[in-house]
């Protein structure tokens, strides 16, 4: 028998199904999507509204496109309300959406996920191919870290800000493209690029900073020689000019000014250009601190939560200090050519249109605004956590997960921490992104000193929570917590129109009809815009308060917007009654039955006009016609029983009260 001899096996190379950057990618993506996965139960919250069920064009679905492209973002949703502003694309996607489902905000809270996921994923592609001379670490670390940073919240879960996504998600693939182009010199990936970076302008305006970010990517990471980094910025130059060109023509109409208001921006309360920019630097140290530290968070920073301060203070000293110390930095090191140099110019390039320093916007300050500097902050921190770890950068070999894992232990370590740290931030700030009660109630404990934050928890009580509780009690109290928080926000801006109104209804919600028509007076003294409603409420007030001269005028001026309405002639005839002047009610009272016959309120009060001329006949056919359509009302019966008695029948009045006696007893 033969000797067997073993020999030893050989390693066989296998190659993975997947590459580890596609994995990597994929991690990504999934990653950004579960994070956000519980907002897609969302409803509709804060502005929501102004680009969904309140806008007239978007909720034309296909039908309103051609109004899209050719009208200012807010033609659909108010025609007083008309900036000089040009964002096509997301109410394009918005009106999509509405076609195939309309009012539903869930699908709309699907699609912000679905895109904030794809950007995420693109971005890491993107990073991928300007370190792809570099380990995978420093791509996947960036993406990681822009991924799980709570300060998106607001853009992820607010529809109204998928303008925000698009535009960052299109700047990425525009720089991906270009990225690309830079090194196989392909004609489709440049024209791909030119394209992407058209729709990011058509998204929000502050796309044109990426006319100066592309260039800089392209510089810091070697990706083509000066002669070729300028040939591609004088194309995207031309493709600025072009979405200027379409601009110009679309809002040549619309005056080109901001809404310079106080309560939208604070900087407006001042004229003082010294202390508006000090302030303004004091808001860029604040955008730091939330960057490092994301808590708390509010959607909102207007009137008077931002308070002004001079150059002497310490946080406008500490914002220039940083800001000039972050410039100088970025220009010696874009020397360097160094990654950091990236982080730090593209963060201050992207910032540059919303920082209240060039120009004075609409906003004091938003944390959506961070939503594309934030990736220059994660490029810096990248560089940080790399340089205190001592991470080696260099290009590695390994195909495996656990390759990848094992050669970055420390690192990954840290990111882990830093990533279940924000996510869980993340994921406990998207909760109160629930609803406008959710929101509203919230963010008006961390924003106690804005008028606005006040202004919103009293609305979105009266209007979406008072009229649903049933409890009495509860009710006296939520109504009495509504005028105290309209107040509160009258106390920080005097000048808010609709505060005054709401409080008006909050007012007669509670009976005390004489504040409320104080308060309505207020509202129509600052009012701004038309408001056809303003003079059935001054009827309802004056009735309440029995001023029935000044009811009468204000139920004319109704009129005069809707001469057919039977409910005004009817309140117009009984005004007039009070005033004694049968004839003139009788006139109105005749004109409801003309359009609504059957109206028990015209003909009862015919009726008594009747009756008060001793034209108990007539009064007692109307009185009957009543009858024959309600022979419950016991008003209309007493009315009939006193005709009677009145007629010398005593027999038929007795008749007629004892009835109402029934129906007492039976009520």
């Amino acid at each position: 028998m033969g000797k067997t001899i073993n020999k030893p096996l050989e390693k066989i190379e296998t190659t993975p199904l997947i590459s580890l950057k596609h994995l990597l990618g994929i991690i990504i993506a999934a990653f950004a999507f579960i994070l956000y996965a519980q907002s897609i139960s969302f409803d509709y919250t804060l502005d929501d509204v102004t680009v969904t069920k309140e806008n007239k064009v978007v909720k034309k679905g296909f039908g309103g496109i051609a109004d899209i492209v050719t009208k200012d973002y807010w033609y659909g949703y108010n025609n007083d309300l008309r900036v000089p502003e040009y964002r096509p694309t997301s109410l394009l996607v918005l009106a999509t959406e509405w076609q195939f489902f309309p009012e539903n905000p869930h699908f709309s809270h699907f699609i912000n996920v679905l895109l904030y996921a794809l950007t995420c994923w693109l971005l890491f592609l993107l990073l991928c191919k300007l370190f792809e001379k570099q380990h995978l670490i420093i791509p996947f670390v960036c993406s990681l870290l822009y991924v799980a940073h709570p300060i998106h919240t607001e853009v992820v879960d607010s529809i109204k800000s998928l303008d925000e996504i698009l535009c960052f998600l299109f700047f990425v693939t525009s720089a991906f493209f270009i990225v690309k182009y830079s090194s196989d010199n392909s004609k489709v990936s440049l024209t791909l690029g030119a394209v992407f970076f058209f729709l990011s302008l058509l998204s929000k305006e502050t796309g044109i900073t990426f006319l100066v970010a592309i260039p800089l990517l392209l510089f810091c990471f070697n990706k083509g020689a000066i002669k070729k980094i300028l040939s591609i910025t004088l194309i995207l130059l031309g493709v600025s000019g072009l979405y200027f060109i379409i601009r110009y023509f679309v809002l040549k109409d619309i005056p080109q000014t901001h809404l310079e208001s106080w309560l939208n921006n604070s900087l407006y309360s001042t004229t003082d250009f010294m202390i508006q920019r000090a302030t303004a630097f004091g808001v860029l140290v604040r955008y730091i601190v939330l960057l490092i530290f994301p808590h708390p968070l509010s959607y909102d920073y207007s009137y008077n939560q931002i308070k002004m301060i001079s150059f002497s203070d310490p946080l406008a000293i500490a914002g220039v200090v940083i800001y000039v110390g972050l410039i100088i930095l970025g220009i010696i090191l874009l020397r360097k050519k160094s990654f950091l140099a990236a982080g730090i110019l593209f963060y201050l390039v992207t910032l540059s249109p919303v920082s209240n320093i060039f120009l004075l916007i609409n906003s004091t300050m938003a944390e959506r605004f961070m939503y594309i500097p934030s990736l220059g902050f994660c490029i810096i921190i990248t560089f940080i956590l790399i340089k205190i770890t001592g991470t080696k950068t260099i290009k590695s070999k390994s195909q495996s997960i656990a390759e990848f894992v094992k050669g970055n232990t420390v690192l990954l370590s840290i990111l882990l921490v830093v990533t279940i740290l924000y996510s869980f931030k993340t994921i406990t700030r998207s909760q109160d992104w629930k609803d406008d009660p959710t929101l509203f109630g919230h963010d008006v404990k961390i924003a106690d000193n804005s008028g606005r934050a006040h202004y919103n928890w009293a609305n979105t009580l009266l209007i979406s929570v008072y009229p649903k509780e049933i409890n009495p009690a509860k009710k006296d109290i939520m109504i009495r917590d509504i005028i105290n928080e309209f107040n509160r926000a009258l106390a920080i801006y005097s000048n808010f129109p609709n505060a005054y109104n709401y409080l008006s209804t909050a007012y007669i919600y509670q009976g005390d009809y004489k504040n409320a028509l104080l308060s309505l007076d207020k509202y129509n003294g600052i009012r701004t815009v038309a408001d056809p409603l303003i003079h059935s409420n001054y009827a309802f007030l004056y009735e309440k308060t029995q001023q029935y001269d000044k009811e009468i005028a204000e139920l004319d001026s109704v009129l005069k917007y809707n001469e057919e309405n039977p409910q005004v002639h009817l309140n117009k005839g009984l005004a007039l009654g009070h005033e004694g002047k049968d004839s003139l009610a009788m006139i109105e009272f005749k004109t409801v039955l003309e359009s609504n016959p059957s109206s028990v309120q015209a003909l009862k009060n015919l009726g008594v006009a009747y009756a008060k001329k001793s034209d108990y006949k007539t009064a007692l056919e109307y009185f009957n016609k009543c009858n024959a359509i309600d022979s419950t009302d016991m008003e209309n019966i007493n009315y009939t029983g006193m005709v009677y008695q009145n007629m010398g029948d005593t027999a038929n009045a007795r008749k007629n009260y004892e009835k109402v006696a029934r129906l007492r007893k039976r009520k």
